[in-house]
Protein backbone atom coordinates (compact mmCIF):
# COMPACT_ATOMS: atom_id res chain seq x y z
CA UNK A 1 0.00 0.00 0.00
CA UNK A 2 2.65 2.66 0.74
CA UNK A 3 4.64 1.79 -2.07
CA UNK A 4 1.34 2.07 -4.42
CA UNK A 5 0.57 5.54 -2.85
CA UNK A 6 4.48 6.83 -3.06
CA UNK A 7 3.78 5.82 -6.85
CA UNK A 8 0.63 7.47 -7.37
CA UNK A 9 2.03 10.69 -5.63
CA UNK A 10 5.22 10.82 -7.65
CA UNK A 11 2.61 10.49 -10.61
CA UNK A 12 0.90 13.67 -9.71
CA UNK A 13 4.14 15.52 -8.76
CA UNK A 14 4.93 14.49 -12.48
CA UNK A 15 2.01 16.04 -14.23
CA UNK A 16 2.26 19.07 -12.13
CA UNK A 17 5.91 19.62 -13.05
CA UNK A 18 4.85 18.94 -16.96
CA UNK A 19 2.18 21.64 -16.07
CA UNK A 20 5.14 24.17 -15.09
CA UNK A 21 6.98 23.34 -17.74
CA UNK A 22 4.04 24.50 -20.08
CA UNK A 23 2.99 27.37 -18.41
CA UNK A 24 6.34 29.16 -18.44
CA UNK A 25 6.09 29.16 -22.00
CA UNK A 26 2.65 31.23 -21.51
CA UNK A 27 2.80 34.68 -22.85
CA UNK A 28 0.39 37.47 -20.20
CA UNK A 29 -0.34 38.84 -24.17
CA UNK A 30 -3.01 36.58 -25.37
CA UNK A 31 -5.24 39.11 -26.44
CA UNK A 32 -8.17 38.08 -24.61
CA UNK A 33 -10.14 41.12 -23.24
CA UNK A 34 -10.64 39.02 -20.09
CA UNK A 35 -6.76 38.75 -19.46
CA UNK A 36 -6.30 42.11 -19.99
CA UNK A 37 -9.09 43.28 -17.59
CA UNK A 38 -7.75 40.93 -14.94
CA UNK A 39 -4.00 42.79 -15.27
CA UNK A 40 -5.98 45.83 -15.05
CA UNK A 41 -7.71 45.15 -12.13
CA UNK A 42 -4.27 43.84 -10.38
CA UNK A 43 -2.68 47.11 -11.60
CA UNK A 44 -5.19 49.03 -9.62
CA UNK A 45 -4.27 47.05 -6.48
CA UNK A 46 -0.55 47.63 -6.92
CA UNK A 47 -1.02 51.32 -8.32
CA UNK A 48 -3.41 52.04 -5.22
CA UNK A 49 -3.39 49.10 -2.26
CA UNK A 50 -6.82 48.00 -1.11
CA UNK A 51 -8.23 51.88 -2.93
CA UNK A 52 -7.46 49.41 -6.54
CA UNK A 53 -10.94 48.06 -5.73
CA UNK A 54 -12.28 51.20 -7.45
CA UNK A 55 -11.78 49.98 -11.02
CA UNK A 56 -13.78 53.29 -12.54
CA UNK A 57 -12.20 53.92 -16.27
CA UNK A 58 -11.18 57.77 -14.67
CA UNK A 59 -8.55 56.20 -12.73
CA UNK A 60 -6.64 55.03 -16.15
CA UNK A 61 -4.35 58.46 -15.39
CA UNK A 62 -1.51 56.49 -16.45
CA UNK A 63 -2.28 54.49 -19.96
CA UNK A 64 -1.59 51.40 -18.92
CA UNK A 65 -4.65 49.87 -19.64
CA UNK A 66 -4.63 51.69 -22.83
CA UNK A 67 -1.22 50.17 -24.37
CA UNK A 68 -2.73 46.63 -23.45
CA UNK A 69 -5.55 47.04 -25.46
CA UNK A 70 -3.99 48.79 -28.47
CA UNK A 71 -1.46 46.41 -28.54
CA UNK A 72 -4.37 43.84 -29.72
CA UNK A 73 -6.02 46.13 -31.93
CA UNK A 74 -8.18 48.26 -29.70
CA UNK A 75 -7.40 51.34 -29.98
CA UNK A 76 -10.98 52.83 -28.72
CA UNK A 77 -11.01 51.56 -26.09
CA UNK A 78 -12.66 54.57 -24.14
CA UNK A 79 -14.95 55.00 -26.44
CA UNK A 80 -18.87 54.21 -25.43
CA UNK A 81 -19.57 51.50 -28.05
CA UNK A 82 -15.96 49.66 -28.17
CA UNK A 83 -15.67 49.41 -24.29
CA UNK A 84 -13.17 46.72 -23.36
CA UNK A 85 -14.99 44.70 -20.44
CA UNK A 86 -16.19 47.52 -19.04
CA UNK A 87 -19.98 48.62 -18.19
CA UNK A 88 -21.57 51.68 -17.44
CA UNK A 89 -22.68 52.50 -13.57
CA UNK A 90 -26.04 54.52 -14.15
CA UNK A 91 -26.29 55.45 -10.09
CA UNK A 92 -23.13 56.53 -10.04
CA UNK A 93 -21.96 57.63 -13.33
CA UNK A 94 -18.94 55.20 -13.26
CA UNK A 95 -17.66 52.54 -15.78
CA UNK A 96 -16.21 49.65 -14.69
CA UNK A 97 -14.90 46.43 -14.83
CA UNK A 98 -17.71 43.79 -15.62
CA UNK A 99 -15.78 40.97 -13.28
CA UNK A 100 -15.02 40.77 -9.38
CA UNK A 101 -12.02 41.56 -7.87
CA UNK A 102 -10.41 38.71 -6.33
CA UNK A 103 -9.15 37.41 -9.60
CA UNK A 104 -6.82 40.82 -9.77
CA UNK A 105 -6.19 40.65 -6.03
CA UNK A 106 -3.84 36.98 -6.67
CA UNK A 107 -2.25 38.75 -9.62
CA UNK A 108 -1.33 42.36 -7.74
CA UNK A 109 0.83 39.35 -5.52
CA UNK A 110 3.00 38.87 -7.85
CA UNK A 111 5.79 41.37 -9.56
CA UNK A 112 4.27 43.18 -12.69
CA UNK A 113 4.79 40.91 -16.23
CA UNK A 114 5.53 37.79 -14.18
CA UNK A 115 2.07 37.16 -12.85
CA UNK A 116 -0.08 34.65 -14.58
CA UNK A 117 2.60 31.62 -14.51
CA UNK A 118 3.73 32.68 -10.83
CA UNK A 119 -0.63 32.15 -9.99
CA UNK A 120 -1.31 29.28 -11.73
CA UNK A 121 1.76 27.46 -9.94
CA UNK A 122 0.47 28.46 -6.73
CA UNK A 123 -3.07 26.93 -7.75
CA UNK A 124 -1.40 23.60 -9.09
CA UNK A 125 0.44 23.43 -5.70
CA UNK A 126 -3.11 23.81 -4.01
CA UNK A 127 -4.41 20.61 -6.28
CA UNK A 128 -1.46 18.89 -6.07
CA UNK A 129 -1.56 18.91 -1.56
CA UNK A 130 -5.07 18.12 -1.65
CA UNK A 131 -4.61 15.18 -4.15
CA UNK A 132 -1.64 13.55 -1.89
CA UNK A 133 -3.58 14.25 1.04
CA UNK A 134 -6.43 11.94 -0.12
CA UNK A 135 -4.29 9.12 -1.47
CA UNK A 136 -2.60 9.12 1.92
CA UNK A 137 -5.79 8.64 3.54
CA UNK A 138 -7.18 6.15 1.33
CA UNK A 139 -7.47 2.34 2.81
CA UNK A 140 -7.27 0.35 0.42
CA UNK A 141 -5.83 -0.48 -2.92
CA UNK A 142 -8.92 0.88 -4.95
CA UNK A 143 -9.71 3.40 -3.43
CA UNK A 144 -6.16 4.78 -3.47
CA UNK A 145 -6.39 4.14 -7.49
CA UNK A 146 -9.84 5.78 -7.11
CA UNK A 147 -8.21 9.14 -5.16
CA UNK A 148 -5.12 8.99 -7.12
CA UNK A 149 -7.57 8.79 -10.72
CA UNK A 150 -9.08 11.80 -9.92
CA UNK A 151 -6.31 13.35 -8.63
CA UNK A 152 -4.23 13.21 -12.33
CA UNK A 153 -7.35 14.14 -13.90
CA UNK A 154 -7.87 17.57 -11.84
CA UNK A 155 -3.99 18.30 -11.69
CA UNK A 156 -4.74 17.88 -16.06
CA UNK A 157 -7.40 19.75 -16.12
CA UNK A 158 -5.52 22.82 -14.05
CA UNK A 159 -3.70 23.35 -18.01
CA UNK A 160 -6.74 22.50 -19.81
CA UNK A 161 -9.70 24.10 -19.81
CA UNK A 162 -7.60 26.38 -16.42
CA UNK A 163 -5.68 28.10 -18.84
CA UNK A 164 -9.20 29.64 -20.72
CA UNK A 165 -9.46 32.24 -18.29
CA UNK A 166 -6.84 33.49 -15.18
CA UNK A 167 -9.96 32.94 -12.37
CA UNK A 168 -10.56 29.10 -13.07
CA UNK A 169 -7.39 28.90 -11.83
CA UNK A 170 -7.73 29.72 -8.34
CA UNK A 171 -11.56 28.67 -8.12
CA UNK A 172 -10.44 24.85 -8.91
CA UNK A 173 -8.04 25.23 -5.79
CA UNK A 174 -10.62 26.18 -3.57
CA UNK A 175 -13.05 23.39 -5.10
CA UNK A 176 -10.36 21.02 -4.21
CA UNK A 177 -10.07 22.33 -1.09
CA UNK A 178 -13.84 22.36 -0.79
CA UNK A 179 -14.12 18.41 -2.25
CA UNK A 180 -11.64 17.22 0.92
CA UNK A 181 -13.47 19.22 3.45
CA UNK A 182 -16.76 18.01 2.24
CA UNK A 183 -15.29 14.63 2.76
CA UNK A 184 -14.17 14.49 5.82
CA UNK A 185 -17.57 16.37 6.97
CA UNK A 186 -19.67 13.53 5.64
CA UNK A 187 -17.68 10.69 7.34
CA UNK A 188 -17.95 12.53 11.09
CA UNK A 189 -21.33 12.74 13.14
CA UNK A 190 -23.89 15.34 11.82
CA UNK A 191 -23.77 17.07 15.40
CA UNK A 192 -19.59 17.70 15.09
CA UNK A 193 -20.17 19.13 11.51
CA UNK A 194 -20.45 22.71 12.40
CA UNK A 195 -16.66 24.08 11.67
CA UNK A 196 -16.66 21.72 8.58
CA UNK A 197 -19.68 23.65 7.16
CA UNK A 198 -18.85 26.91 7.89
CA UNK A 199 -15.19 26.43 6.41
CA UNK A 200 -16.99 25.48 3.38
CA UNK A 201 -19.26 28.29 3.00
CA UNK A 202 -16.36 30.40 3.44
CA UNK A 203 -14.09 28.92 0.76
CA UNK A 204 -16.87 28.90 -1.54
CA UNK A 205 -17.68 32.95 -0.62
CA UNK A 206 -14.24 33.51 -1.38
CA UNK A 207 -14.49 31.65 -4.90
CA UNK A 208 -17.28 34.29 -6.41
CA UNK A 209 -14.62 36.84 -5.64
CA UNK A 210 -12.71 34.89 -8.76
CA UNK A 211 -15.77 34.30 -10.62
CA UNK A 212 -19.84 35.32 -9.90
CA UNK A 213 -21.38 32.39 -11.35
CA UNK A 214 -19.31 30.25 -8.53
CA UNK A 215 -22.31 31.19 -6.26
CA UNK A 216 -23.68 28.15 -7.93
CA UNK A 217 -21.59 25.52 -6.40
CA UNK A 218 -23.55 26.68 -3.03
CA UNK A 219 -26.74 25.83 -4.46
CA UNK A 220 -25.33 22.00 -3.40
CA UNK A 221 -24.41 22.35 -0.09
CA UNK A 222 -27.81 24.94 0.77
CA UNK A 223 -29.88 21.92 -0.24
CA UNK A 224 -28.09 19.21 1.34
CA UNK A 225 -28.07 21.23 4.45
CA UNK A 226 -31.53 22.17 4.27
CA UNK A 227 -32.59 18.43 3.64
CA UNK A 228 -30.72 17.62 6.87
CA UNK A 229 -32.53 20.23 9.00
CA UNK A 230 -35.93 19.29 7.66
CA UNK A 231 -35.23 15.88 8.25
CA UNK A 232 -33.62 16.30 12.11
CA UNK A 233 -35.49 19.50 13.06
CA UNK A 234 -32.22 19.80 15.47
CA UNK A 235 -30.17 22.72 16.64
CA UNK A 236 -27.17 21.24 15.40
CA UNK A 237 -28.86 21.02 11.63
CA UNK A 238 -29.76 24.46 11.92
CA UNK A 239 -26.07 25.49 13.31
CA UNK A 240 -24.82 23.74 9.93
CA UNK A 241 -26.76 25.85 7.82
CA UNK A 242 -26.53 29.08 9.50
CA UNK A 243 -23.03 28.86 9.85
CA UNK A 244 -22.42 27.71 6.00
CA UNK A 245 -24.60 30.90 5.22
CA UNK A 246 -22.95 33.27 6.86
CA UNK A 247 -19.29 31.78 6.06
CA UNK A 248 -20.79 32.52 2.18
CA UNK A 249 -21.22 35.96 3.05
CA UNK A 250 -18.16 36.69 4.86
CA UNK A 251 -16.11 34.71 1.85
CA UNK A 252 -17.69 37.34 -1.01
CA UNK A 253 -17.44 40.43 1.26
CA UNK A 254 -14.92 41.98 -1.11
CA UNK A 255 -17.48 41.30 -3.95
CA UNK A 256 -20.22 43.19 -2.16
CA UNK A 257 -17.98 46.07 -1.69
CA UNK A 258 -16.82 46.13 -5.21
CA UNK A 259 -20.11 46.04 -6.22
CA UNK A 260 -21.33 49.17 -3.29
CA UNK A 261 -17.88 50.96 -4.64
CA UNK A 262 -19.46 50.92 -8.20
CA UNK A 263 -23.02 50.52 -8.10
CA UNK A 264 -23.66 52.74 -4.76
Amino acid sequence: MKILKLICGLICLAIVAANIWTMSRWSERRGVADDLCYLRQAHLFQQHGRHGIDTDIKTETDGYFRKLVTEVGQPGWHDDNQSVCHIDMAKTGKRVLQYPPGTGALLALFPEGHQVVPLYAAANAVVLLMACATIALARSRAMVLTAAGFGWAALYLMINPAKASYSIAPTMAICSIVGYLTAKMVAIPHRQRGLHAAAIGILLGLSINFRLPNALLCIGYGVFLLAMFVVRRDRACFADGAGFGVGVVAGMLPTLIYNATHAG
